[in-house]
């Protein structure tokens, strides 16, 4: 989100600006984005589950403004600092539970095989069950041309990009 990465910047910038005046917040120095993190997590009351956008946005700024960002040893620093404090984040996530057999099975049942929609949504998501795929995984930026169903119905081919399952290699 354009709108999003340019709030966390002007915000980095601010902050950079008061920690060091008279210094340009731009090119990034590493010791004041890392205190600037750090400041983000305990704003987020311990959670680090942000930081990744941040950076990412401080990096897209950096692009924009044509300045180099963070030398390969900046980046191995601030990596291990990031993963180090999402390892010790607090704050549990918020994730959604899972589809079960029996959820699956419920919603099976109440759909009309008969018709081309219900036995394609059928087919789609067993699939996605039995392989442990994420909805965006299976349904995200699909194509037409990437399901191809037999003559009857009966069978199809998916063609999947690289996925969680799926990182290597020909799709």
């Amino acid at each position: 989100n354009v709108i999003t990465a340019r709030r966390r910047a002007s915000a980095y910038e601010v902050y950079a600006s008061h920690v060091n005046p008279g210094k340009m917040p731009f090119p990034i120095m590493l010791d004041t984005l890392l205190d600037f993190l750090f400041l983000q997590v305990k704003q987020n009351k311990g959670s680090a589950k942000s930081l990744d956008s941040i950076v990412r946005a401080m990096k897209v700024q950096c692009q924009i403004r044509r300045v180099a960002w963070l030398d390969e040893e900046d980046k191995r620093v601030l990596k291990t600092q990031i993963r180090y404090l999402k390892f010790v984040d607090p704050v549990p996530s918020q994730c959604k539970s899972p589809i079960t057999f029996d959820m699956l099975s419920r919603i099976s049942s109440s759909l009309d095989i008969s018709k081309l929609k219900d036995a394609r949504l059928l087919a789609l998501t067993w699939m996605a069950y039995e392989g442990a795929l994420r909805v965006d995984e299976l349904l995200g930026g699909r194509r037409r041309h990437d399901i191809n169903w037999n003559s009857n119905l009966s069978a199809f081919t998916l063609l999947l990009r690289r996925t969680k399952t799926h990182r290597v290699g020909d799709p």
